[in-house]
Parts: structure tokens; sequence; C-alpha cells
């Protein structure tokens, strides 16, 4: 599927102005139902409402593993820049068009979807924030590659990667937190941490609330990947003794 494409922003405010007018009278899996059927592609996805990006192309995923669609994408949209990956009308598209199918299955859509789910799988809101990406089904997939490849190891980049995207509840306690993922090299050290231990999820649960109080009151703007490696083995060495794990 060569060429990205993107929706127009006046296009796409129409789509959102439609959606919650629909939504008022409608379930969203009613919505969704259409949605995949290609009810709603003629008004949506009009050719004039779209911008090709033709650098980069969307892939098809052809595994229900999360990793190797979100390696897929990575590699597949390489000339993105941070600011292209913040953008509502790239995402939108994704979900809407590109990858529902994807999302209704990834996501186990069901009858009883909520509006509250259902805007956090399938929107992404003009106001990008860590929390938008780190909740949009497909925009999470990107960053969470992004956040944790390792581009100086040629052999195995996506070593941390793998452990992000191993357990639905480490990739939660870290991408959920923004003061942690908006930060790689963070990001990074945390992973490389468990990547051997057992308890990896109770081990990554406890040391978020530690990284994250240790924020709170100090800038981690200078820290260097060993303050990072030494601060978080101090961290467990006060879980341990503490009797927490």
């Amino acid at each position: 599927m060569k060429g990205v494409k993107v929706i127009r922003s006046e296009a796409l405010s129409e789509i959102f102005q439609f959606i919650e007018k629909y939504l008022k009278n409608h379930k969203p899996y009613e919505f969704l139902q259409k949605l995949n059927k290609g009810e709603f592609d003629t008004d949506f996805f009009d050719e004039k409402k779209l911008i090709v990006n033709k650098d980069i192309f969307f892939p098809e995923f052809k595994s229900a593993d999360r990793f190797e669609c979100a390696k897929s994408l990575y590699e597949s949209t390489l000339g993105l820049t941070e600011i292209d990956a913040t953008d509502a009308r790239l995402w939108n598209y994704a979900c809407l068009k590109v990858y529902r199918d994807f999302i209704f299955n990834d996501r186990k859509v069901n009858q009883d979807i909520s509006k509250d789910l259902f805007y956090r799988y399938y929107i992404y809101s003009y106001t990008s924030s860590a929390t938008t990406t780190a909740l949009n089904t497909i925009s999470r997939l990107w960053w969470g590659i992004h956040r944790s490849i390792d581009k100086l190891d040629e052999k195995s980049p996506y070593k941390y990667s793998k452990i992000l995207f191993s357990n639905s509840q480490i990739f939660q306690d870290i991408t959920q937190r923004p003061l942690i993922f908006s930060n790689s090299m963070l990001t990074k050290a945390m992973l490389n941490f468990i990547k051997n231990k057992n308890k990896k999820t109770d081990i990554i649960k406890l040391i978020s609330i530690y990284v994250l109080n240790h924020i709170k009151s100090f800038d981690i703007s200078y820290y260097t990947e060993e303050d990072f490696n030494s601060l978080i083995e101090d961290f467990f060495k006060d879980i341990i003794k503490k009797g927490l794990i």
C-alpha cells in the first residue's frame, strides 16, 4: 500500500462532528459495524479530502502479534518525525480506514464497547498528548518501537521493544506514564533491568512508582544511561529490603 494518506484538517473536523452526532443516537458498536463494511468510506475518504505522502506507507499486518505489527509499521514509516507521529490526520486515517479490522480484532471489540473505549481505540484527538499516544491502538505501536529501539545495536535493535510488547501490563505501566515514556533512555534502562528477571510485571510496576516519585523531586534531563541504571538498581535493592517482592 504505497503512499500514506492523511486526512485534510477540515475533512477530519467534519468526520469528528459526524461521529459525535452519530453516537448521540446510536451505540458505538453499530457505528463500527458500518465502518468495517465501508459504509462511510465515500463520505470520509473521498480522494479530494486526502493528502498523499509517497515516501512512507502503511504495511499490511500479517500477524496478530503486536510486536511484529509495530515493527512492520515502524520500518515502513521511517520517514516520520516525532512531530509527524503526533499528527491526528495521519493516525485517524490509519485507524478508521487502513487498520480498522485489525483494531476490531486486537481490542476484542464487542457490542458492549463504550463510547469512551471507542474513542480510545479508534480516535486520535487533535490535542495530542502522551496519553493519547499510549491509548490509541495504532499510534502506540509506532511510539512503542520509537521509544525502545536501540539503533546503536545493529544485530538486535529491537531487544528492548520485544520486552515492552511481551506483556500488556509491562506495556501499560511504561507507556501510560508520560514522565517515563517520554524519555527513551529511561524507558530502555527499565526494560534492560528486567530482561533477565523473574516477576517482570511486578518489578516494573514497583520501579515505575519509585521512578515517578524521583522525577517529581529531581531533574533527570541530564541523566546518563549509567545514571539511570544505577538509580534503578538502588530502587530495586530498596524494594527487596522492604519485602515488596
